[in-house]
């Protein structure tokens, strides 16, 4: 029965993860071929915005019968918007950019609906392994949508791609349908959004009764929060410089002789297995300090400082000839050290978010997630027009030096927040 509750983690993780994979690197290189300026393909990465407003998505959910209905209703969504690009055609670039943004919302939406499930369906014991479930699982999607279906373009058009994967979200929109006609117990949500709702107003201690004012009061109290300003700042910034040089070596090698499908098979497959297993062990790596959070972040410091290695070699492939087998290397070892990086940096929020009243720790976490986003989404959308402008190897330094910047928030963090409070 749990391994059952693993396995649907996974897959509805990867419906989710599969629209990332699509955004972040099918997207720009089918733009690219069409001979695209980097500095659109880089725009189009703002498509990714409905991510940023997932909270005020939630509040539909509770409108819905069941958590399954709400999935059925999103992956009817998906289908329709991957439909679209396959039926009217790639080469209409509006349309292909209009389904993307309607995955991404379709996506956010879904999301909410999914970590719903997981914090019903899996009791304390089985956090860790559906942790688990949901990192490799969002990540394989990305695999795939990012690296398997462009190497499948070299054999296929993109057309007959977009019908595949509509076809995938049609079979899961039947198959969550099927579910919530059963009934499943832990899948209605009325009841438990009741029963939220009471606990949160049993524990409201603060802010007048006014709506607007509340909301205000309740920001107010979280970013007066300890710590709240430094992991802010923090998460802002620690993959500024990684997700700058990661979303332009598809592109750099594209622009120097590779196919596609080359370029799919090796930065979006080869590349994201490294991705996976350095989430895999940053899981494991965090799970020996867990209960330090002085440790963690001292292991944060080193494996950012390690993380510099590949960037630098970044910095001097791009700048010479005849480098791209140093540069695919460095890539690896990159996407690895970030993937560490990104679990165990999860790990330190949650610490935070534990450290706060319950009644904030919602709130909390869901900001410090959004602000997370936020600044991998900013540096990803200015980088094709960064590039148009600096070229490669100056882009490739300042990401360089953006990551640098991150190792003095390590050396002069406030002490006093390092340590759990518990």
């Amino acid at each position: 029965m749990a391994a059952e509750k693993f396995v649907l983690l996974f897959f509805l993780y990867f419906s989710q993860g599969l629209p990332y994979g699509i955004q972040t690197k099918l997207i720009p290189i089918l733009l690219r071929t069409r001979s695209v300026s980097l500095s659109k393909v880089g725009f189009s990465r703002f498509l990714s915005f409905p991510w940023l407003f997932k909270v005020f998505i939630a509040k539909y959910l509770d409108s819905s019968s069941s958590i399954w209905y709400w999935l059925t209703m999103t992956f009817v969504g998906m289908a329709v918007c991957c439909g679209a690009s396959g039926l009217c055609g790639t080469h209409l670039t509006l349309v292909v950019l209009a389904s993307v943004f309607g995955l991404n919302v379709m996506a956010a939406s879904q999301d909410i609906a999914v970590d719903t499930m997981a914090i019903r369906i899996l009791h304390s014991r089985e956090l860790g392994k559906g942790n688990i479930a949901q990192v490799v699982g969002y990540k394989v999607g990305a695999l795939t949508g990012g690296g398997l279906l462009v190497w499948m373009s070299a054999f296929a058009n993109w057309e007959v791609l977009f019908i595949m994967v509509s076809c995938f979200y049609l079979s899961c929109a039947v198959y969550s349908y099927k579910m919530h006609l059963k009934g499943e117990p832990y899948s209605y949500i009325n009841t438990v959004t009741k029963q939220q709702t009471q606990n949160e107003t049993q524990h409201k201690s603060y802010g007048p009764e006014n709506r607007r004012k509340n909301t205000f009061q309740l920001f107010k109290s979280v970013v007066k929060t300890r710590g709240f300003v430094w992991i802010v700042a923090y998460v802002f910034v620690y993959k500024l410089g990684e997700q700058g040089m990661a979303s332009m070596v598809p592109l750099f090698l594209l622009d120097n002789g590779f196919s596609p499908g080359d370029v799919g098979l090796l930065t979006g497959i080869l590349a994201q297995f490294f991705s996976i297993f350095g989430s895999t062990m940053g899981g494991w790596m965090a799970s020996g300090w867990n209960t330090r959070r002085d440790e963690l972040i001292r292991l944060l410091k080193w494996i950012s400082i390690a993380r510099l290695i590949p960037m630098v070699t970044h910095c001097l492939a791009v700048s010479t000839s005849q480098s791209s087998t140093v540069l695919l290397v460095s890539e690896c070892i990159l996407q690895l050290t970030g993937g560490i990086i990104t679990t165990i940096t999860f790990t330190v929020m949650m610490q935070f978010s534990k450290d706060v009243h319950s009644s904030l720790q919602a709130t909390h976490f869901s900001m410090l997630a959004t602000v997370e986003v936020l600044g991998k989404l900013t540096m990803m959308s200015l980088s094709g027009g960064v590039v148009d402008v600096m070229g490669y190897s100056l882009y490739f330094l300042l990401c360089f030096l953006l990551s640098l910047g991150v190792i003095p928030m390590f050396i002069f963090c406030d002490p006093d927040i390092m340590v759990t409070r518990t």
